[in-house]
């Protein structure tokens, strides 16, 4: 083989990797976009959450995290406490919530419970805890919880992507 050809042969060859590791840099970009991260990416219209009763108060308490069920299913339980300031205020089981997260200055809705399912169980104290797929929390930032009727409260995840799961796991 001529030099020529040899050189042509080599630059065809380191070409096609180049091009090879651009294709898989750009597949592993776009399957990494945070729209891809949560259950739900959907833009929250902002008439659609204003469904507020002036008299409840919302406090985020805490997640506690992998919550295992006697039917085996495991989620995440976000607690939160409700204060009512009028007598005999209370909350019913099945309400509707949604959780967003805020990205790039707007809300964002990344799940939902829907149409009366049994979605909350009453600890003490007044707090509620409401199911969500593990993992919902994964990624730091703002997030907030609205149930549908009383209003909504805001949940901010920090330090949480700092986590060494893999030591978490094997505890």
């Amino acid at each position: 083989m001529t030099k020529i050809k040899k050189r042509w042969a080599a630059i065809i060859v380191v070409g096609t990797l180049l091009l090879l590791f651009f294709v898989i840099a750009v597949i592993s970009a776009w399957e990494d976009r945070i729209e891809e991260q949560f259950p739900k990416w959907e833009d929250v219209n902002p008439a659609a959450r204003t469904d507020v009763d002036p008299n409840v108060e919302l406090q985020f308490t805490g997640i506690d995290f992998d919550y295992p069920y006697p039917n085996g299913n495991i989620y995440d339980v976000v607690l939160i406490k409700m204060t009512f300031s009028f007598p005999g205020g209370g909350y019913t089981q099945g309400d509707d919530f949604y959780v967003d997260y805020f990205y790039e200055d707007s809300w964002h809705e990344i799940y939902s419970r829907r149409y009366g399912m049994a979605v909350a169980t009453h600890h003490h104290d007044g707090t509620w805890g409401f199911e969500v797929p593990p993992g919902l929390f994964a990624r730091d930032g703002k997030y907030r919880m609205f149930l549908v009727g009383l209003g909504y409260c805001d949940i901010d995840i920090m330090g949480i992507e700092d986590v060494n799961w893999e030591d978490y796991i094997s505890q």
